[in-house]
């Protein structure tokens, strides 16, 4: 039987799977980590960024070193989410898209820094946004939608913890 808090399982808005995030639960972490990779602080059972409990942790000088569930999806290229915004407005205010995705992911990170961008790319139609978590992915869609207008859907996958989102404004 797992622990408090393991192996917990949430509906999905959207959809009817019940499918947990492995990297959430794989590892368990002790109190307080320090994740080498992005110095986010493991603590109070959750993660921060945040530089005074970083600067608290590594003063006590009891602390453990091991990568946050984000750096590990990082390494591992483990999408949860997918972005595709396309149409013509994209190509007439690129940056300004781009800065609106990137501004987004740093709003979601200060409340939950395992939200994060694996990769941004520009295609022939747009841009494909590939995020580690679908929340961010959904989060993502709505403030294109809400800043530039246009049409949007999303798509959650019945069998896998992913989620697609089709952003266009031509």
């Amino acid at each position: 039987m797992p622990g408090p808090g393991r192996g917990k399982r949430n509906p999905r808005r959207g959809g009817n799977a019940l499918l947990d995030d492995p990297y959430l639960y794989q590892i368990e972490y002790k109190e307080p980590t320090i994740c080498p990779k992005c110095k986010a602080v493991y603590k109070n059972k959750r993660w921060y960024f945040d530089e005074k409990v970083l600067e608290e942790v590594r003063i006590s000088g009891k602390y453990h070193r091991k990568k946050c569930p984000a750096c590990r999806k990082l390494d591992d290229r483990y999408i949860m989410g997918i972005v595709e915004a396309s149409g013509d407005f994209i190509k007439k205010h690129y940056e300004e898209i781009v800065r609106r995705i990137r501004n987004e992911e740093k709003r979601a990170m200060r409340t939950n820094p395992l939200e994060r961008i694996a990769e941004v790319k520009k295609t022939r139609d747009g841009i494909v946004v590939n995020t580690i978590s679908d929340n961010l992915a959904v989060r993502i869609g709505k403030a294109l939608f809400k800043s530039f207008k246009g049409c949007l859907n999303i798509k959650f996958s019945e069998s896998e913890r992913i989620v697609r989102v089709y952003w266009n404004r031509d």
